[in-house]
């Protein structure tokens, strides 16, 4: 039946077997009928399979018959090739659906070179709900739609003579418009778009997300896009990353293997901050069995630190002073900081102002801002203290964090070691730094931070890594590890950026919770319960 392609040897030579059998580049599946006789259906062709970017082998022919299933398809073609994440499509849509979509929607002109794009989004809604049914994976989903009106036929060769889909010729002509816009460059830049709500004009060097003030909840958003449509889970610390770009992000996408070795750059980074120089030299401390003048505290403008504070005016006499540190614009006064989150967790009193000694200061900077006079000064009186200031974020990166949660405990270090006695220090940390299932204490020097997956307690674990050392080398230190923080048991004044705050808020606001969550216990210690704790402590 058949000896050869004419003139051509080669193509012979692939097609026919050692011993002349054809190969028919069929893909067959042997069934059992109800005899359990073998029954060999064609399911698909060799040559109708491609290679998608990551990997997937697709079959056009096998998606093709699905997505007829949509009535607003006549024809449909199925491309994809080793640049895509996922498939494309080129559609004739039904000619009486179409007619019917324009009269329901009251369309009265339409240019057939571009479609309307409610119809667009339609047929594309339509075949997402296909795939949905069928259990069709992410990739197998077209990410663009082309749209034709012009039908495939043997005249024009885009159906052959046994009127199936002549595939070259169909990729000929449709080559420039699937290309076009293809690069995975302009999918992340589509993709940004859709998450943040507005059009973008990035260049590579852009800063994504310092520049355009995207917040956890968008950049969470923006993550799921990105692994749905371009198949690549990028964590979110890695999307936060302070110098992240446009180009940086492609990157990843062409070359995940890059997430490891970014996660295992952060790592080297944070042991070696951890040998940050504290210039600390060996001296005595100052007297911490007498009642102390002047304690110099940090983070009072948040939900700890405040309490911390109210707790200390109430046990302290008044004779005490509270040097407190707070970052704000030269025209904001500091202590205005201070009095309305105080009130608004209900813990404010008119007469504290007569203790609280506001300084605008930042935690980051060298000497906190001060010059060297008033550095000094400070530094000589302070008796105590609190360093309770930090950014808690789970999703911003190390890098992000570095310089208030690393940076600002080390400029703290080196303020307790300034004068000619040290100054004790009351530290605030975390328990999250610890490993997973640990339920009893240990020291800072016996775990390693590999477990460690956020940025967050990667820059508590290198805080309290230098202010072990810093007691290694005389400071006195206590460390306070806090786990989750509950509201006030008087007033239920609460942490308003906390998640489980702002999961049982919603639940009120919406009026329905899951259900799973029935038996579910919050392991929370009331805030003023652990102040309490904290300033009652006799260790330093």
């Amino acid at each position: 039946m058949f000896s050869g392609y004419v003139n051509n040897s080669e193509e012979t030579k692939l097609a026919l077997t050692e011993d002349g059998y054809f190969r028919t580049g069929d893909i067959v599946e042997l069934r059992l009928n109800d005899d359990k006789t073998p029954n060999i259906h064609i399911i698909d062709r060799r040559k109708n399979f491609f290679k998608l970017a990551q990997g997937q082998f697709v079959s056009a022919e096998f998606l093709e018959s699905i997505y007829l299933q949509s009535l607003f398809v006549e024809q449909i073609y199925i491309y994809g090739d080793g640049l895509d994440n996922s498939v494309k499509a080129v559609i004739v849509p039904n000619k009486e659906y179409f007619e019917s979509f324009l009269i329901k929607h009251n369309i009265k002109q339409i240019d057939f070179n571009h479609p309307d794009n409610l119809f667009y989004d339609t047929i594309m809604n339509d075949l997402h709900s296909i795939a949905t049914k069928e259990s069709l994976r992410m990739h197998e989903i077209p990410s663009k739609l082309i749209i034709d009106f012009e039908p495939f036929t043997s005249e024009n060769g885009l159906l052959t003579l046994s009127m199936k889909l002549c595939r070259p010729k169909l990729f000929a002509h449709y080559a420039h418009r699937l290309k076009e816009n293809n690069s995975i460059h302009n999918q992340l830049k589509n993709i940004l778009e859709k998450a943040i709500g507005q059009e973008l004009s990035l260049h590579d060097d852009d800063q994504l997300f310092l520049t355009t003030g995207i917040d956890s909840l968008t950049g969470l958003r923006l993550s799921h896009m990105i692994d749905n449509d371009l198949g690549v889970s990028i964590p979110l610390n890695i999307l936060f990353e302070p110098n992240m770009n446009l180009q940086k992000l492609v990157n990843i996408v062409q070359d995940p293997m890059q997430i490891c070795s970014w996660s295992e750059s952060i790592k080297s980074q944070i042991l070696n901050d951890c040998q940050l120089d504290l210039n600390i030299k060996i001296k005595t401390h100052k007297d911490i069995n007498r009642s102390p003048s002047i304690i110099f505290i940090t983070g009072t403008t948040g939900f700890v630190g405040a309490f911390l504070l109210s707790q200390m005016l109430k046990v302290y006499p008044l004779t005490c002073k509270f040097l407190c540190l707070v970052r704000c614009q030269t025209f904001i006064n500091p202590l205005d900081r201070i009095r309305e989150n105080m009130m608004f967790l209900q813990i404010w009193n008119d007469d504290f102002r007569e203790q609280i000694i506001a300084l605008r200061g930042d935690l980051t900077k060298y000497h906190f801002g001060f010059d060297d006079a008033s550095y000094e000064d400070l530094a000589n009186k302070t008796d105590i203290i609190i360093h309770c200031a930090a950014i808690v974020n789970f999703v911003l990166p190390y890098k992000a964090l570095y310089d208030t949660n690393v940076n600002g405990t080390r400029e703290i270090i080196r303020f307790a070691g300034h004068p000619s006695t040290f100054i004790p220090i009351k530290y605030i940390s975390t328990m999250s730094l610890l490993p997973h299932g640990m339920k009893h204490d240990i020291s800072i020097d016996n775990i390693r931070p590999d477990h460690l997956n956020n940025g967050y307690t990667q820059s508590k674990w290198v805080s309290e890594t230098l202010m072990a050392k810093a007691a290694h080398m005389g400071i006195p230190v206590n460390i306070y590890r806090l786990g989750s923080i509950g509201s006030n048991t008087q007033t239920g004044a609460c942490n308003k950026h906390d998640l489980n705050t702002l999961f049982i808020s919603t639940i009120m606001k919406i009026g329905y919770y899951p259900l799973k969550i029935v038996k579910t216990k919050l392991n929370q210690l009331p805030v003023d319960l652990a102040a309490q704790a904290i300033i009652s402590s006799d260790k330093i």
